[in-house]
């Protein structure tokens, strides 16, 4: 318990080292994020690589392995050694036509103000795990716009315990470049989780995020014991630890037990405190949600400033 109290008090005093906005620039600063994040959302969306991932993601007979969920008929594993070959979009018919001619998956359509696309799978392999769909343990992709390459995808995983033990995705694109990463360790009962992801356009670094946690495992897979985080969005930072070991997860006021035992923190320039996210009813039944509460303790739903995160949380193509 005495180690427990040092750790949280030491992880407070090093949040508490910062000047705090008050509520008019604190929500000043809210808009700029919320901009920031809807500029990057709406220009991604708009370059030819991710149309034609959207694209293939809404077609019915698209030969990928994620697509929309009404278009599984079951939870059966991708197959790439069944779906190799040349597929041709036919406008007339509104499906591909198909040619069983090559080793790897060719997927070749236009959209509209765009060259030929050509979508490559050239490798793809999953393991079965506890969930569902299976896991990819390998996928090297590309996609070609006229004889340009645009993005190129390359991921290797790895599971162990019927749950997934390693990740590494690079995707890289036409000046900008997204990494993940994800390891997990186990040691008898107790483990640790470790999960960083960067994405950068040129030198300039747009998200750095990473999280350490402490795991503990049981029969149905893991549970957490400690999150640490810090990510770096455009021009704001947010800090956290949740000590999920003390939160009481039956308690009439789950929402209290969990401020107790959790610092969570917004920052603009890393320094310049916004705000505090805090967990509290939203006011709609028993309805809990993230709100921010500002210097004079005033608190607001957090998605009320920032509903650009909504649209990150529920994004679908």
């Amino acid at each position: 318990m005495k180690n427990r109290i040092i750790v949280f008090a030491t992880s407070l005093f090093l949040f508490s080292c910062s000047s705090t906005y008050n509520k008019e620039d604190a929500v000043r600063s809210l808009k700029v994020l919320n901009s920031d994040i809807v500029n990057f959302l709406n220009v991604s969306s708009e370059l030819p690589e991710f149309q034609a991932i959207k694209f293939l993601y809404n077609q019915a007979n698209s030969p990928i392995p994620f697509k929309k969920s009404k278009f599984k008929l079951d939870n059966s594993a991708f197959n790439m050694e069944n779906e190799r070959g040349t597929y041709i979009w036919n406008p007339e018919l509104n499906d591909f036509d198909f040619k069983k001619d090559k080793d790897f998956i060719d997927v070749r359509f236009q959209l509209a103000n765009t060259e030929n696309i050509f979508f490559q799978i050239l490798n793809y392999e999953s393991v079965a795990y506890s969930s569902k769909p299976d896991f990819p343990t390998k996928i090297i992709a590309k996609i070609h716009d006229g004889t340009n390459e645009k993005l190129v995808i390359n991921h290797v995983g790895k599971v162990e315990d019927n749950l997934p033990e390693s990740m590494e995705t690079t995707i890289k694109g036409d000046g900008y470049d997204l990494n993940i990463r994800f390891k997990r360790t186990r040691n008898f009962e107790n483990g640790t989780i470790a999960i960083y992801c960067t994405i950068n356009k040129g030198i300039i670094t747009l998200i750095d995020s990473k999280l350490l946690a402490k795991i503990n495992y049981s029969q149905q897979g893991f549970y957490y014991k400690n999150i640490e985080f810090e990510s770096q969005i455009f021009n704001h930072t947010i800090r956290g630890v949740i000590d999920y070991e003390h939160i009481e997860p039956t308690s009439t006021s789950y929402a209290k037990s969990f401020n107790e035992n959790a610092k969570i923190e917004l920052f603009e320039s890393s320094n310049i405190k916004v705000g505090d996210i805090i967990l509290a009813s939203s006011g709609v039944n028993d309805l809990q949600e993230f709100k921010i509460e500002f210097e004079n303790k005033d608190r607001v739903l957090l998605k009320e400033y920032l509903p650009a995160l909504d649209k990150m949380y529920n994004l679908k193509y």
